[in-house]
């Protein structure tokens, strides 16, 4: 049987959770990073929650899903002496933080989060015996990177729609996003 303490611990802890959560409202985001710095683009998803009176909190994840066939896990960027014409990074990341409504029509967020990139080179074979017509891609590790990533942004909210601004540290770049108020 519970004590009158435990009683009300659990009403004031629900109490407390009703009250915040009737004071706060959700953005749920659609977020793109376009190519930039040697970074293929991506696409992501994010949800912000905004307290009136305090912190809320958020968290968004993008991912690169361009996938480049054929891929020879087993080939290097120097097998057979075949020319790289091009190098990919693919990008993909997470990020958890605080968000702070500053005026009824805007808000801001920060966070930390995870990053890994991917390096892929594309090859050409003049003889033509691998990939698509003389097309192949490889892992090119040289472009590899993985760690932390710093991710802030603002959010202006309209009546029904609301539009980011972020960005990434770990590409040191912008992307964009459209939502909808929930």
């Amino acid at each position: 049987m519970k004590t009158t303490n435990q009683r009300q611990a659990v009403a004031a802890t629900i109490l407390l959770f009703n009250s915040a959560t009737a004071q706060s409202e959700g953005v749920l985001n659609i977020e793109y990073l376009p190519n930039t710095r040697g970074y293929e683009r991506t696409i992501g998803a994010g949800y912000y929650q905004f307290n009136d009176d305090g912190f809320g909190f958020y968290g968004n994840a993008q991912t690169t899903l361009k996938k480049r066939q054929p891929m020879y896990q087993n080939l290097t960027v120097s097998s057979f002496g075949d020319p790289v014409t091009e190098r990919y990074k693919d990008l993909n990341v997470g990020d958890v933080g605080i968000t702070k409504k500053i005026s009824p029509g805007v808000g801001v967020y920060a966070g930390l989060g995870y990053a890994s990139v991917t390096g892929e080179a594309q090859k050409r074979d003049p003889l033509q015996i691998l990939g698509n017509n003389g097309t192949y891609y490889v892992k090119d590790p040289q472009n590899d990177k993985s760690g932390a990533n710093f991710n802030a942004g603002i959010i202006v909210l309209s009546q029904h729609l609301a539009f980011n601004l972020g960005y990434h540290s770990i590409t040191r770049s912008a992307y964009f996003g459209i939502g909808v108020r929930l």
